[in-house]
């Protein structure tokens, strides 16, 4: 497909998967008459940088623009009721959202799990009637990077972990700035991810394995700023929800480069200090910015103790790249 696409007029749903993996698409025109976009439809589509959802559309299905990691902006019509599971999984540039209607629409709307990237943008409230026309899109200028602070002391274990995916409880002492569970897994026989894994999916170990190396010397390339909990809809949470999924934000910051596969964690203990859940991503980011990742947790059936995040180099040697933060 060629880099611009426009659906042609008395088009009434845009079916599953119709566009998914056309990673040359930079732009699309949706007309009027579509009432749906399906599941997978636009997933995968890289290129795509901005999209305006007309007001005949009432329903975003799961999936729709998964892993469209150049989408910038787009705009929502007051029409959509419902965005399901995953629609904006991944589209880690989604700065704004434009949406034709109120604050209370807004609120209304069914958003789905495993939209932490849209649910956690600027939404631009516009009660004007949407433009029959979709309008130019607007380049988003990207965020210049903020100097890290000198991290001179541990960080307070007073939040959750916030990476931008990984695990750490509340009860066992950390001398290493590891998380030191119940057990140790035998760290040979974890699998070497080739994606970061779809939260819904993340297994959960019973054993939590411990690092073998000290620190570099030189001192942590990252360090970890800030652990937040959040509900699934984006709202801020002080406690952790009984019997209900949750995200862990973290924000950190990658001191200096890496050429080596380093991962961020989050995880979650009982009161005992045993595993409960792990979530993790590759911190594959540039230096000196301070990012933010959330890491979704299931809900789970005992009693969380705590919730600790730390960074490791490789699942290999699993040596602390991090002073582990607490919450």
């Amino acid at each position: 497909i060629g880099s611009s696409c426009e659906i042609r007029d008395n088009t009434k749903t845009i079916a599953d998967y119709a566009f998914d993996n056309c990673s040359g698409l930079t732009s699309i025109t949706i007309p009027n008459s579509v009432t749906s976009i399906g599941g997978s439809a636009f997933s995968g589509c890289r290129s795509l940088t901005s999209i305006t959802i007309p007001d005949s559309v009432t329903s975003i299905d799961r999936d729709a623009f998964r892993m469209c990691k150049g989408l910038t902006g787009i705009v929502i019509p007051k029409s959509v009721t419902s965005i399901g599971v995953g629609a904006f999984y991944g589209c880690e540039s989604l700065k704004s959202v434009e949406y034709f209607g109120s604050e209370e629409d807004w609120n209304n709307i069914a958003i789905g799990s495993d939209n932490y990237y849209l649910i956690n943008a600027e939404i631009i409230y516009n009660t004007s009637s949407m433009p029959t026309e979709p309008p130019e899109p607007t380049e988003i200028p990207t965020p210049k990077p903020t100097a890290p602070s000198e991290p001179t002391e541990s960080p307070n274990p007073t939040e959750f972990p916030t990476p931008t995916n990984t695990p750490t409880p509340t009860n066992t002492p950390t001398p290493t700035n590891t998380p030191t569970p119940t057990n140790t897994p035998n760290p040979t026989n974890t699998p070497t991810p080739t994606n970061t894994p779809n939260p819904t999916n993340t297994p959960t170990p019973t054993n939590t394995p411990k690092p073998t190396n000290k620190p570099e010397p030189s001192g942590y390339p990252y360090v970890i700023n800030e652990l937040s909990l959040k509900s699934t809809s984006g709202d801020t949470l002080k406690n952790i929800p009984v019997g209900e999924g949750f995200i862990v934000n973290t924000k950190f910051t990658k001191l200096h480069s890496r050429n080596e596969a380093d991962y961020i964690f989050v995880a979650v203990y009982d009161t005992d200090g045993g595993l409960l859940a792990v979530n993790y991503a590759m911190a594959d980011f540039a230096e000196n910015y301070a990012y933010n990742i959330g890491f979704y947790i299931p809900p789970q059936t005992e009693a969380i103790g705590s919730i600790k995040a730390f960074v490791w180099n490789t699942f290999g040697d699993m040596t602390p790249l991090a002073e582990t933060k607490t919450l």
